[in-house]
Order: C-alpha cells, then structure tokens, then sequence
C-alpha cells in the first residue's frame, strides 16, 4: 500500500490521497479550535456552562435533521449524475428546489419549536431547556444553509471549499467569538456567540457558493429537474442521517434528563476526545462519496470496487497510529 501511494501510478488512489489529505488537514484545524473553545469554556465558565452549551448544540443538531430533508447527502448523488451525464443545465434548478425545500421546512420547524419549547422542556423535566430551544432556533436555517452549500461544493470535489466551510468556518469563529467575548467582557452567553457564529459561517459560505455557481451551469435556459425525483433520492438519506443523529446525541439528552449540566459537560469533554480516532474516516469520506456515485452512475463497477478497497486500506493505516496514541 505505501509502495502504491508512493508511486501514485494509480488515478483513483492519487485523487483518494490528494483530497483526503486536504479535507485531513482541516478536521485537524477544525478539531484544534474545538478543542480550544471546550477548553476556554470548561477553564472559564466552568463545566456546567459547557453542559448548557452541548445540550444546545444537541437540540439543534436534532432541529435540523427534518429541514435538511437528506439533501446533504441527496446533493452529492445527484450533482454527481448529473455531472457524469454531462447534464450542467439542470444543475441550477436542482439548487433552487433544493433551497427552497429546506429553507420551507426550517421555517416551520423553527416556528413549531419556539411555541412548543416550554412543553418540550416540561416533557424532559428540564425548565432550562425552554431557553435554550428559543435561543438554538435561530440557528437552524443558517446551519442547514451550510449544509447544503457543502454538498454542493463536495460534490464537485471542490474540497478545499468544501473543508473550509464545512469544517473550519464555524468553530475558528466561535472560538474567536469566546475570546472576544471575555476579554471585552460583553456578558453574552456561550449559546448566542454559537447562533451568532454559524449565521456568519453562512453568511461567508453563501458568498464561496455563488461564487462556485457559474462555474456549474453556463448556461442561460435552466432546464427543469423533477421535484419528485429530488425527494424520492433525498428521503432514504433523511431517514439514513436521523437515525445517526438520534444515535450519536441521544446519550446526552438522557443525560440531561436524569444527570445534572456539569455531568453532560464533564462527558461530552471525554467523547469528543475519543472521536479523535475517527478523524481519517471522515477526511477519505469526503473525497470518496462523489467518485462512489460517479462509478455507480457510469455502471463502472469495477472501480467502485477498487475505490472502496483502496479507501478503506487508507482509512485503517492513518486511524491504527491515532488510536495506539
């Protein structure tokens, strides 16, 4: 394998290597400022304040599964078909539908939770929890805008873009919004810097998007592309991502409804740290997806297989140093 990576005669594990080092080195930046803004709220604020903040961070995360509707990864297979048929002039009418879908669902959604927040706080026995819901609707639109533009921009392997605003954007600014906050002494909480950070993430990924856009579709007649189809690729991916998300977030609801906030701070802080190791699982991921459905699409079977083979064997050799350590 190292012979092959040093030699990098073969396309498809160059570009696995090439994109997957990029996207790797942005989880690492990502993952420091994480780090940083953990260790600046549990030094500063104490870990009750951090156990508020993750069980904001948890409702929101759980907020947007619906609004998303799965287009953060439906995005990926159809653009990739799209451009593997040669069919750009559809590409426009695919975003358009898309925005509108889950920027639609987000409105009702947030509007839903900030007048049903107090009987969600009642049902989890939780009266703080009423607060933070108000507060962490304000994000959703912003943070499932994010998502979408990430799709897109991962889609056309444009990883740089892609790592930037998926991974970076939003903890570099909180962080820098933390140290801001307590150096000037603003008294604003870890939840609103958050809320305000992702609407600034989204506002800066709008402007790397439409910059991307031209780019996709040249041309000047937008040529349509069935709603139906949209969502009939999308909902398998809802259903997908939802059941992921209630798996990885419902220990700390459970925590929160039986422990108190320091002790969901205290174990959040411990489960972040062992999520370390899967940090080259999710760099190769993001390069691998969009050539999984250009091979599916091309009926090229033969390299899907060699793709996730040669992907799955980088996976195992950079995760083995990083979870020895």
């Amino acid at each position: 394998m190292l012979i092959k990576i040093k030699s990098l005669s073969d396309a498809h594990l160059l570009e696995v290597v090439k994109g997957g080092s990029i996207n790797f080195i942005f989880k690492i930046l990502s993952m420091l400022f994480s780090y940083l803004a953990i260790l600046w709220i549990t030094n500063n604020h104490g870990a009750e304040e951090f156990g508020k903040y993750s069980i904001g961070i948890t409702v929101l995360s759980i907020a947007t599964i619906i609004p998303i509707f799965g287009l953060d990864q439906g995005l990926v297979r159809i653009i990739g078909e799209l451009l593997e048929k040669n069919s750009l002039n559809k590409i426009s009418n695919v975003l358009k539908k898309s925005i509108i879908l889950v920027v639609s669902i987000s409105l009702i959604v947030s509007v839903y939770l900030y007048f049903q927040s107090k009987n969600i706080s009642l049902l989890l026995k939780n009266p703080e929890l009423e607060q933070t819901l108000k507060i962490a609707i304000y994000a959703i639109i912003p943070t499932v805008l994010i998502r979408v533009f990430s799709a897109v921009m991962q889609s056309v392997k444009k990883i740089t873009q892609f790592s930037i605003v998926s991974l970076l954007l939003t903890p570099c600014l909180f962080f820098l919004a933390l140290v801001v906050s307590d150096f000037y002494v603003l008294n604003i909480s870890i939840l609103p810097l958050y809320v305000m950070s992702v609407c600034v993430s989204a506002l800066i990924a709008l402007v790397i998007f439409m910059k991307l856009l031209p780019s996709l579709d040249n041309e000047k007649r937008i040529y349509p592309y069935p709603f139906k189809k949209i969502v009939e690729i999308s909902l398998p991916m809802l259903l997908v991502s939802s059941f992921a998300l209630i798996m990885s977030w419902t220990d700390v609801l459970m925590l929160s409804y039986y422990m108190t906030a320091a002790d969901v701070g205290v174990y959040t802080v411990a489960v972040k740290v062992a999520l370390i190791a899967s940090i080259g699982l999710s760099s190769i991921n993001s390069i691998v997806a969009p050539k999984l459905v250009q091979s599916f699409s091309s009926g090229n079977l033969k390299d899907l297989e060699v793709i996730v083979q040669q992907s799955t064997r980088v996976v195992f050799f950079v995760s083995l140093p990083i979870i020895v350590f």
